[in-house]
C-alpha cells in the first residue's frame, strides 16, 4: 500500500512539473483560433484586385480563383485572422482551369466586422486587412453563405460576362 501511494505521489509530482501553469494555459487558449468558414470565388482580374493580391501589372491575368478562410477566437467568437490562397492567369479554353496551371498567390492578415455600405448603413461588412498590402478589402455579408466584394467606395463590385465578385461558402 505504501508503495502504491509512493507511485501515485510521484505521478502527481511529475504531472505538476510537466503541465504549464494555469496562466500559460489561459494565454495559449486565448491566442488560439479556429476556422469559421471557407469561401470560394472566381473573379475578374482588374487593377484593384491585382494590387490587393500583389499580382504584377504585366502578368497575364484574366481571372482569379480564390479560397478565403476566416478564423475567429473560439472563446469570444471575435474575428482574428484570414488566409487567402488564389490562383491567377489565363483561362484554358474548354475547361475551368488555367493555361499552364496558373500562378498561386497567398495573402494573410487580420479581419474585422463592421457596419455599412454606400447604400445600406446597417449592412454587415467583413473588412480584411492584409499584412503586406497597401489597402484593405471589404465584403458585404449577403447572408451566411454568400459574400460580395465591395469597391473602395463601399459599392458592390460588378463582374463581367464570365466572372462575378460573389464568394460562396464551401466549408462551414
Amino acid at each position: 500500500m505504501k508503495r502504491a501511494l509512493f507511485y501515485f505521489a510521484l505521478l502527481v509530482l511529475a504531472g505538476a512539473m510537466i503541465a504549464p501553469p494555469a496562466e500559460a494555459q489561459t494565454a495559449i487558449a486565448a491566442d488560439s483560433t479556429y476556422k469559421l468558414k471557407v469561401f470560394e470565388a472566381s473573379t475578374p482580374c482588374d487593377a484593384w484586385v491585382r494590387s490587393l493580391l500583389q499580382i504584377p501589372a504585366h502578368a497575364d491575368c484574366e481571372f482569379i480563383r480564390w479560397q478565403l478562410s476566416l478564423y475567429q477566437n473560439p472563446q469570444t467568437q471575435a474575428p482574428t485572422t484570414f488566409h487567402i490562397v488564389s490562383v491567377y492567369g489565363l483561362p484554358q479554353q474548354g475547361t475551368n482551369g488555367f493555361i499552364q496551371g496558373g500562378t498561386q498567390v497567398e495573402v494573410a492578415g487580420r479581419w474585422v466586422i463592421m457596419k455599412g455600405t454606400k447604400i445600406d448603413q446597417e449592412a454587415t461588412v467583413y473588412q480584411l486587412k492584409p499584412d503586406h498590402a497597401q489597402h484593405a478589402v471589404s465584403f458585404l455579408k449577403v447572408d451566411d453563405r454568400l459574400l460580395h466584394v465591395l469597391s473602395p467606395e463601399k459599392r458592390l463590385m460588378i463582374g463581367n460576362a464570365a466572372w462575378s465578385y460573389t464568394f460562396n461558402q464551401t466549408q462551414p
